[in-house]
């Protein structure tokens, strides 16, 4: 039963490799634990250039799969899924630490390094909301484990 059960996790993680669905369902899976999660929504379809928004009023996750599949390469397809999903889950820890149920998001961490692609695309005030969610990207799931520890 063990050997089984080595075969089939193997199978799953090559799998989750090359199928988009399980490329990120797992974030989605933890991320419903906290906040609803909404897939091609009408403000994605309004801001076609957006891959996600995380809405702290309505506690909502909104994931813009086919904004993403237009705007990236195939190729790339399953990496951002996954920075993406990993990106609001650190505005969902945000919002967890600024209290949910309300339209606030404080920084996890003031002394983020603010680079100059995020001042020149987002306000003063979201610079280093935006910034420290962009630092996650390559930090793993170390975003999830923010949302475990400021959404308990």
């Amino acid at each position: 039963m063990k050997k089984i059960s080595i075969i089939l996790a193997s199978l799953l993680f090559a799998l989750k490799g090359c199928h988009p669905a399980l490329a990120y369902e797992d974030i989605i899976t933890k991320l419903n634990n906290y906040v609803s999660i909404s897939i091609d929504t009408q403000l994605c379809k309004t801001h076609s250039n957006f891959d996600g928004f995380y809405r702290p009023g309505m506690n909502r996750l909104e994931f813009c799969k086919t904004n993403l599949e237009r705007n990236w390469p195939a190729n790339r397809h399953v990496d951002v899924y996954r920075k993406i999903l990993l990106h609001e889950a650190v505005h969902v820890a945000q919002d967890c630490k600024a209290g949910l149920n309300n339209n606030n998001l404080v920084a996890l961490d003031n002394n983020v390094v603010i680079p100059a692609y995020v001042t020149r695309k987002y306000s003063q005030e979201d610079a280093l909301l935006e910034a420290e969610a962009f630092s996650y990207w390559h930090k793993g799931d170390k975003a999830l484990e923010l949302v475990d520890l400021y959404c308990k």
